[in-house]
């Protein structure tokens, strides 16, 4: 980040990079484990009897959720790499 800082990069155009390859990843295990979600709750259905399963409010609050706690996830190490000086992260030590 500090190279990218130095080569002329703006803090706002660091941010959005972080935040969009983390939220890459944050969506991409979203689209996989919903399904896999599904799946496995169709399994519950067979061998708990008397338990009645989440329906789909549960998945869409959960997938909400997921989605909020990765995007602090990610904008968190990318407010810190935008707001971070070129000088100090070229610095070897």
């Amino acid at each position: 980040m500090g190279v990218r800082l130095a080569l002329g990069a703006t803090g706002p155009g660091i941010f959005r990079m972080v935040v969009r390859q983390g939220m890459l990843l944050v969506v991409s295990g979203l689209v996989v484990g919903v399904p896999l979600g599904a799946v496995a709750l169709k399994t519950l259905r067979a061998v708990a009897f008397g338990v009645e399963p989440a329906g789909p409010a549960v998945f869409i609050a959960a997938v909400l959720l997921l989605g909020l706690s990765g995007f602090c996830a990610c904008a968190a190490p990318a407010w810190r790499a935008a707001m971070a000086e070129p000088s100090t992260c070229l610095r070897a030590e």
